[in-house]
């Protein structure tokens, strides 16, 4: 086993000349046209993600939060609605929730890092009126039972499919369920552009039509703004860049597929948990949980390998939702995931790691605990 080689956690670089050409004949084909915003390429992406995700209507934005902001502002509930949602995301999954005017109650997740359906179930009251699905690390939750509580108690379904775009359950498609999907299409996720981005998508025309409203400062024609909003727009060039990246979907799929089981077929027998890979499931990150996982991690940063933690994505471990329950006299419980992810170990992951990355990660592991 090589006793240096560097593992970085991610990888933007985009080292591939053929590909890299690409990308910037994209760019220049918008410069040389000139048209920066509303672009061709806007409408020819929102198209193929239309399709790609079997709705009657996407609609893209600047970022992933900014496409949950829309999503929540364009559902048919009053303000300050009760909105339940997992306790592990990204912060934006509550900001956006918050700026929107509705107030985020959180429900805790189950080993696998998804939300607890029976708690969910539990947690639902006559002022709850959506419920948002998050499919952390690209494992798609419970989406079947969470529908039926939706249908049951008359409930909206968001989903923020930021980390499992394009991901199946069944015949259901991430970037593509409830009553409103929003995706981050940012440039670290699986399908991405140059910078950040987001899509929503929904099958109500009522809801499309307000969100291309929203999306820029509320304005339904030219000469005047019907709502209060900001400016969400995506840029031509990262739609440009995006079109690109449809083609290499399948090809980025499949790296992270692989990587996935090479992790699993190797590590499984020594890790407490390692997710088992789902040939329909994109990871987006590899999450696993080891003995002495304080003392595995120093090893494999001494031995050039990052790796990681996401605590960041306890939501109500935040000062920003700590603070805004205690402004608006809302409890926040003791949440069992917020221990889970304190042994969590995130494991260099992403389509650019090589077999031999791979291997030198699995091997220094092996090497960790039989020194113990």
């Amino acid at each position: 086993m090589k006793t240096s080689l560097k593992v970085p956690f991610l990888s933007l670089a985009i080292n591939d000349d053929l590909k890299r050409q690409k990308l910037l004949d994209r760019i220049d084909s918008v410069l040389r046209r000139g048209i920066l915003i509303d672009g061709p390429e806007i409408v020819e992406l929102e198209e193929k993600l239309r399709i790609i995700t079997g709705r009657q209507h996407a609609l893209v934005c600047s970022s992933g939060t900014g496409a949950l902001y829309l999503g929540y502002r364009s559902l048919p509930i009053p303000p300050k609605s009760e909105i339940l949602m997992p306790a592990l995301s990204w912060i934006s999954t509550a900001q956006s929730c918050i700026m929107a005017g509705h107030i985020p109650k959180f429900v805790d997740c189950n080993e696998n890092y998804q939300m607890d359906v029976k708690q969910l179930a539990g947690q639902i009251t006559e002022k709850t009126k959506a419920i948002v699905v998050v499919n952390l690390c690209g494992m798609m939750s419970d989406i079947d039972n969470i529908l039926q509580l939706c249908e049951k108690h008359n409930l909206y379904l968001i989903e923020d499919g930021s980390q499992s775009f394009g991901n199946r359950i069944g015949m259901l498609i991430s970037g593509g369920i409830g009553t409103v999907s929003c995706s981050s299409l940012g440039a670290m996720k699986a399908f991405s552009g140059i910078c950040e981005g987001g899509v929503v998508t929904t099958n109500v025309e009522e809801i499309d039509r307000l969100i291309r409203k929203l999306r820029y400062v509320g304005m339904e024609n030219k000469n005047n703004s019907a709502h209060i909003s900001l400016n969400f727009r995506m840029d031509t060039v990262n739609a440009g860049c995006l079109l690109e990246e449809i083609d290499c979907v399948e090809e980025i799929s499949d790296a992270r597929i692989s990587l996935a089981n090479l992790y699993y077929e190797k590590l499984c027998n020594i890790a407490n948990y390692i997710p088992k890979p789902v040939i329909t499931e994109i990871p987006y990150n590899f999450p696993c949980r080891f003995e002495k996982d304080r003392e595995l991690e120093q090893f494999l940063l001494k031995k050039e390998i990052e790796v990681k933690r996401f605590s960041s994505h306890y939501m109500p471990g935040h000062d920003s939702i700590v603070d805004y329950c205690s402004r608006h006299n809302l409890i926040l419980p003791v949440f069992s995931c917020e221990k889970l992810i304190s042994e969590t170990l995130l494991l260099p992951f992403h389509q650019c790691i090589t077999v031999e990355q791979a291997d030198y990660v699995c091997d220094s592991i092996f090497d960790f605990f039989k020194n113990q």
